[in-house]
């Protein structure tokens, strides 16, 4: 079983956001003022477009980039339930982590269970469980870079096995902000939560009043 963190503080540290801003803990940044390593991860791979939130980062003090997909009530199949989420969380994950056995590259997969963004539910708008992450981490190394070909294998699995409900066909395909409001014209609270998901969680002053103001906006556009 691929290991599960109940709190990521301390052993994951993020260096973007997932729309690409850079910072180094509550700094912004600019691409030159990068580690030599997470700088050519950020010009070599990084995108927002991959149907995965991508982001340069560190785990236990080493470098790299992950892509992250999480799983919450707009991800659920059947039972939203957290239970259900975070089982669906570890069979994607278990999979990944089998199908990329085969290759010789440093990489871990990991759940974070309740790690993620607050999330929303409908029957019940006062629940803010957090959602559960699947957490693919490459570790980056100055000497021996990340496998560009080994590192499109893994996006393109996550881009067809991360999600199974039809709902999010689009947004694995790499259908972002821009589209999202044409795509989800009626659901405003799904751009909110995307918004906000660009965020660093250190920049998020009141996670709440942010996500009913994005929410008031879209509305009246």
């Amino acid at each position: 079983m691929v290991p599960v963190y109940d709190d990521l503080n301390g052993i994951f540290a993020y260096w973007s956001n997932a729309c690409g801003d850079l910072f180094n803990l509550d700094k912004d940044i600019t691409k030159d003022e990068l580690p030599e390593v997470l700088r050519w991860c950020y010009e070599e791979l990084w995108s927002d477009a991959d149907g995965s939130y991508c982001y340069l980062a560190e785990k236990n003090c080493r470098y790299g980039i992950a892509l992250i997909n999480e799983y919450h009530e707009y991800t659920a199949e059947g039972d939203p339930g957290e239970q259900n989420n975070f089982d669906r969380a570890v069979s994607v994950a278990s999979d990944l982590d089998a199908y990329l056995a085969k290759y010789d590259a440093p990489y871990e997969v990991f759940i974070g269970k309740q790690t993620g963004f607050p999330g929303h539910c409908k029957e019940d708008p006062a629940n803010q469980d957090q959602a559960t992450e699947l957490v693919l981490f490459f570790y980056a190394d100055p000497t021996d870079h990340i496998d560009k070909k080994v590192y499109s294998e893994a996006v393109d699995w996550l881009s067809k096995n991360a999600y199974y409900s039809c709902c999010h066909d689009r947004r694995r395909k790499g259908i972002f902000m821009k589209d999202l409001k044409k795509h989800f014209r009626d659901d405003a609270e799904k751009i909110a939560d995307f918004t906000l998901r660009c965020i660093p969680t250190s920049r998020r002053k009141s996670t709440m009043t942010q996500r009913m103001r994005f929410i008031r906006i879209i509305w009246h556009r």
